[in-house]
């Protein structure tokens, strides 16, 4: 959420423009079945294990998923700001 949203619609809105602000590159969002020794990253991370994954179907864009999430819990707070206070 930005504060003092340019499109003025309020403390605690989320404008799709935002959504996509923190969330633009369209991933595909998938499931699958995996042995708990089978849990990394797959392909373009240089892990192939998600490939032996077995009931994978495909669903939603990441951002189509998070604006569906928003809409389905309108009163989700945000996350406190100050979890971190110090990166060395």
């Amino acid at each position: 959420m930005i504060p003092s949203s340019p499109t003025g619609e309020g403390d605690g809105v989320v404008a799709y423009g935002e959504a996509f602000t923190v969330q633009p590159f369209g991933n595909v969002l998938q499931t699958m079945t995996l042995a708990g020794a089978q849990i990394l990253a797959d392909c373009g991370d240089g892990f192939v294990e998600l490939r032996n994954g077995t009931n994978r179907t495909g669903g939603d864009v990441d951002l189509d998923a998070f604006a569906d999430y928003l809409a389905a819990h309108p009163n989700t707070a945000p996350p406190a700001t100050n979890r971190i206070t110090s990166i060395a």
